[in-house]
């Protein structure tokens, strides 16, 4: 992983899914800017976790092509003391190209909605 913002305490992978649970470090420089004095976690840092955890899932580096839909369903507050939880599962759409969608969910409140297509690096 190449961020540091967060860590993962667990991740499963089976066949086309993965799961995974992790925590934000609140005192990390993103949080300071965005927003001082009331911290929330960047939507595009949602979708860069859903990225990162795709290729590590996969075992290869992958680029997010298309970006089909995203919902941010609620305000992400960081805090080391609670996980936040990401499912995730994909099938081929195409040649070389994934379909992947994801939930981040936080004490099983679903926070982001994504669906998009990953392509492999070439």
């Amino acid at each position: 992983m190449t961020t540091d913002f967060y860590y993962i305490q667990r991740q499963e992978i089976k066949d086309d899914e993965c799961y995974a649970l992790f925590y934000l470090d609140p005192g990390h420089a993103i949080f300071k800017g965005h927003f001082p004095g009331k911290p929330v976690l960047p939507g595009v840092c949602m979708i860069h976790v859903i990225k990162e955890l795709f290729i590590n899932a996969k075992g290869s580096d992958a680029l997010l092509k298309t970006v089909q839909q995203v919902k941010f369903l609620e305000i992400i507050v960081p805090d080391e003391q609670t996980p936040l939880t990401l499912h995730m599962n994909w099938t081929m759409a195409g040649q070389n190209e994934w379909m992947v969608q994801a939930e981040l969910k936080k004490e099983g409140k679903a926070f982001c909605k994504f669906k998009g297509i990953f392509s492999p690096v070439a």
